[in-house]
């Protein structure tokens, strides 16, 4: 078992979406940690893929994630 200590607005939001998805709060908390650290390893991998693309171009890692938060704007208004 394992205590943490939660904001109340996310909680009930947490609480609600369980119930909707007729699973338990232990479910949902389960999966979202599941899908964070998952999320985390492809972030890993796409920053290491990052750094040998400015390296292979000569690019400072700093200039390479300028890059990348443009490439990311542009995404974002073209949705």
């Amino acid at each position: 078992m394992v205590n943490f200590a939660i904001p109340k607005k996310i909680l009930i939001q947490a609480d609600k979406a369980a119930f909707l998805e007729s699973r338990s709060r232990s479910e949902l908390f389960r999966e979202a940690i599941k899908c964070y650290l998952n999320e985390r390893e492809e972030k890993k991998k796409d920053f290491a893929s990052i750094r040998r693309s400015a390296a292979s171009l000569n690019l400072s890692e700093k200039e390479a994630m300028v890059l990348v938060d443009k490439a990311r704007d542009e995404l974002v208004i073209n949705q």
